[in-house]
């Protein structure tokens, strides 16, 4: 066939196509009184739909195959949502979603088509924030803030004062129910997980003081104290420590490791709660502890208490060396 005849038949063809898809469009938005289409995924024949009577969007499964005069549809996701996160729904692990101006979290909806109906919308403001390279969702609900697995699983609840306030925490979604056990059995309202050392250690908040103590979870049930809760905040133990800092009225004192000594329950902090900062040093093989005290740097010895100087050097670097030796035994 001479060119001249097959360049325009092509290009009836390609407007067919072009102008057929429009008009098939249109024909479905008439029949199903939608003010808006958007195909999504070809694979499945998704398509976000928006209703003309009420602009509430939703899901509909299409089946085009008998011509748009004859569509028929599924809803997968009913057209309650005053905004779906658009093309983040079946592309990413999840997306913010509004219902009647209240935010909540969908899952993939291709990866998870059935945990759609899980989902609460019962926050007033969704955030995601990338922070150190991961994606992290903090909520907000009635003033307070909050942080959310991608399940829409409330890792922190809206108890924090300020998105500043709210300790990062990475959940991998088979923790979570070791997480939710956790928090169940110390009455706690945050937990946060060991991420250096693991072991099953977690901070806890208690949920009516809102001081601070530390365990070691061995199931959902069954777990071992670690420190008591009767801090401001605590850190955790350094790997094969044999301490760690606790904090009480904005000063610092040292807690004894569980693992290290068995001693009575009392006797475990062995630095009260009286100094402004402290710093590890390593001095011939000796863990030793400096401390500040009325804005001066000096040596305590960290499992007795003790203060192994005077209290009059600026900085750590102005220190003498520690030659005195560090018990890491107390004596009967």
């Amino acid at each position: 066939m001479p060119s001249k005849i097959i360049f325009p038949l092509l290009f009836l063809m390609l407007c067919h196509s072009l102008f057929g898809q429009q008009t098939n469009e249109t024909i479905i938005c008439k029949k199903l009184k939608l003010s808006k289409l958007t195909w999504i995924s070809d694979e499945y024949d998704m398509a976000l739909v928006c209703l003309k009577k009420d602009n509430k969007w939703g899901v509909y499964q299409l089946d085009t195959m008998a011509g748009a005069q004859q569509v028929r549809y599924e809803v997968v996701l009913p057209p309650l949502f005053d905004s779906l996160g658009q093309g983040q729904l079946f592309t990413d692990e999840y997306s913010i979603a509004i219902i009647n101006g209240k935010y909540g979290i969908l899952p993939n909806i291709i990866d998870y088509p059935f945990e759609q109906k899980n989902t609460s919308f019962s926050y007033d403001k969704i955030i995601r924030k990338t922070v150190g390279g991961r994606d992290y969702i903090f909520c907000k609900q009635n003033g307070q803030w909050g942080l959310l697995h991608p399940s829409g699983y409330a890792i922190v609840p809206a108890v924090c004062n300020s998105q500043s306030d709210v300790p990062l925490i990475w959940l991998n979604e088979w923790y979570i129910p070791l997480h939710k056990a956790t928090k169940k059995m110390l009455n706690a309202d945050i937990v946060v997980p060991d991420a250096e050392n693991g072991d099953g250690v977690f901070k806890f908040r208690k949920a009516d003081s809102h001081l601070w103590g530390m365990v070691q979870c061995f199931s959902e049930k069954k777990y071992k104290l670690l420190i008591p809760p009767q801090f401001d905040s605590l850190r955790f133990f350094p790997f094969n420590a044999t301490y760690t800092a606790v904090y009480k009225n904005g000063k610092v004192g040292i807690y004894l490791s569980a693992w290290s000594y068995e001693l009575p329950a009392d006797s475990m902090q062995s630095v009260p709660c009286e100094y402004d900062d402290y710093k590890r040093f390593t001095a011939d093989g000796e863990a030793k502890l400096a401390m500040k005290k009325d804005g001066k740097w000096g040596w305590v010895d960290w499992l007795n208490g003790k203060p192994m100087s005077l209290f009059m050097y600026e900085t750590t670097d102005e220190l003498p060396y520690p030659y005195y030796t560090q018990p890491y035994q107390r004596s009967e």
